[in-house]
């Protein structure tokens, strides 16, 4: 722009900086930065001088670039990204998807933040990653009997250690990992300083015993004394009985308790009303020791692996009859708790003192169902009722041979309570659902001056158990609207797609999409922002 304008008149230049760039300085006619009275470039908008002698001015602007990814890009999602002036204000988002933790912001190798909306004012061009990762979580058996440690949350792809200390007295037996022993690829168990690649969130458990081995006796024979209580199960051996002769039951170099295996196979679990039974086959005894036996079963507890007849005496459940030598017999364990882990071990006895053969250890479980509520949409209402469609998904299908998944509902606020909130119960449709696949259950004839809370839920034993979802609450004044990606982004423009899933009760006047460069919560007063309608 050119003006023409008397010498020696006091002039003031204005510079107009598009929305999303800043003015950096001014120069002259030889490219000379124009000071300020504080010395430095100035940064104004306008600037005003006395007019001695033909002039000729540049205002030099910026546009700042903040560019936002993640690592790994399944790990969750990252806004914030774009063009900013220069000095503005720009804070960076990043939301974690199901199965994944946020751990930090890096820029180039430099940890920048560790808070997942992350604040800054824009002084130069950015390039900014989410991390997200994966929770190691590490415990021992028994926190008596050892110490672990190197759980916590890693990046995917990073190398995790963690270890396994037993106290005196104990020895480190094995890593399991959903009660399967871990092993590495040569089928063999990982050692108590365990290393890995982490790909996948792990629940690890280190598992101790008492040092030792042998069989433990119950009861001392004629002419001896109740056993010392100790955490492995030496048996007495002889009449009278002398712990410290011979304190692991042999006679002559030769075991006096039986020799038992536990077995191995899968485990059946039958489900009568609230009760859950076990049942452990291919147990076997392969040799009676000194006597005959007098009985043999499962022996089991939820507190160590170890029979001890004061702290862990556990339970003994005899098989029907005394089995021959190696043959298989079966034990069912009754009344389980569900989601809680039972220690079972094969035994028998023989005469030789009330003996106690021991099978290895193996770890049963009643696995849980787990289901979640996965929201709300199609919100629909003619005259005074109206309908919704609620969804949900069965994430792991536990240890149930049959399950029914469906949608729970009430108009209280509260979790399902047979007496003082049972709300409604609608099963999905048969065979509308598997493992990890999304469900969806439409509610009708809802009450429209009503706000009603729904829960996703699984039952596996005929409706007298119940595992729920998250609760979503909704009504017939709900819009249902999401935000999604966003495209062609250019220097001064950028598309916003959204989609609308439910309208609430009144026809939709308008839809588009505010936008704001302070905060991201809409506010009348400090973040009014700017509303843009859809075409």
């Amino acid at each position: 722009t050119e003006a023409y304008i008397d010498l020696n008149t006091r002039v003031t230049v204005t510079a107009t900086p598009s929305e999303s760039a800043s003015i950096l300085y001014w120069t002259d006619a030889a490219g000379e930065i124009i000071m300020g009275d504080d010395g430095e470039p100035l940064v104004e908008d306008t600037y005003t001088f006395d007019l001695s002698a033909p002039v000729s001015l540049t205002a030099h602007f910026s546009i700042r670039n903040i560019s936002v990814s993640a690592i790994p890009a399944e790990g969750g999602t990252v806004t914030g990204g774009g063009t900013y002036s220069n000095n503005a204000p720009c804070t960076v988002t990043a939301t974690v998807n199901d199965g994944y933790v946020f751990l930090y912001w890096k820029e180039g190798d430099n940890v920048v933040s560790t808070d997942a909306d992350y604040t800054f004012t824009v002084s130069s061009d950015r390039t900014l990653t989410a991390y997200f990762g994966r929770t190691i979580a590490v415990s021992a058996n028994n926190s008596d009997y050892g110490n672990v440690s190197g759980g916590g949350n890693y990046p995917v792809g990073a190398e995790c250690k963690v270890e396994a200390t037993p106290a005196e007295g104990y020895v480190f037996l094995n890593w399991t990992e959903n009660d399967e022993v871990v092993v590495d690829g040569e089928s063999n168990p990982v050692p108590a300083t365990y290393t890995f690649t982490v790909s996948d969130n792990r629940i690890l458990v280190a598992n101790f015993a008492a040092s030792g081995g042998g069989g433990k006796s119950a009861s001392a024979g004629s002419g001896g004394s109740a056993p010392r209580p100790r955490d492995i199960y030496p048996a007495p051996a002889r009449e009278p009985w002398d712990w410290d002769d011979d304190p692991f039951g042999t006679r002559d170099g030769e075991s006096t308790v039986p020799t038992v295996t536990t077995g191995t196979g899968d485990v059946s679990f039958t489900i009568s009303g609230t009760n859950i039974t076990a049942t452990i086959s291919g147990n076997k005894v392969s040799d009676k020791g000194a006597s005959d036996l007098t009985a043999a079963g499962i022996w089991y507890s939820t507190i160590g692996d170890t029979y001890n007849v004061t702290n862990n005496p556990g339970n003994f459940v005899p098989a029907s009859s005394i089995p021959a030598i190696d043959e298989d017999y079966s034990v069912g364990i009754e009344g389980m708790t569900p989601d809680q882990r039972y220690y079972v071990r094969a035994y028998a006895t023989n005469n030789e003192n009330a003996s106690y053969g021991f099978g290895e250890v193996r770890i049963v479980t009643f696995k849980s169902p787990k289901v979640t509520t996965n929201g709300v949409s199609e919100i629909n209402t003619t005259s005074n009722t109206t309908s919704a469609k609620v969804k949900g998904v069965v994430t792991d299908k536990g240890s149930a041979d049959a399950i029914v998944a469906g949608i729970w509902y009430s108009e209280a606020n509260s979790v399902y309570d047979a007496t003082g909130n049972p709300g409604t119960f609608k099963p999905a449709e048969a065979g509308s659902f598997t493992t990890g696949t999304e469900y969806t259950v439409t509610l009708s004839g809802l009450n429209a001056s009503k706000t009603y809370y729904a829960r996703a839920y699984v039952t596996y034993n005929s409706g007298t158990t119940y595992i729920f979802g998250e609760a979503v609450s909704f009504s017939k004044d709900n819009f249902v609207i999401v935000t999604g990606n966003i495209t062609n982004v250019t220097g001064s423009s950028a598309t916003v797609n959204c989609t609308l899933m439910s309208a609430g009760t009144e026809s939709v006047s308008e839809i588009g999409i505010w936008y704001s460069t302070e905060a991201p919560v809409w506010n009348a007063t400090t973040n009014a922002g700017e509303f843009t309608a859809a075409s």
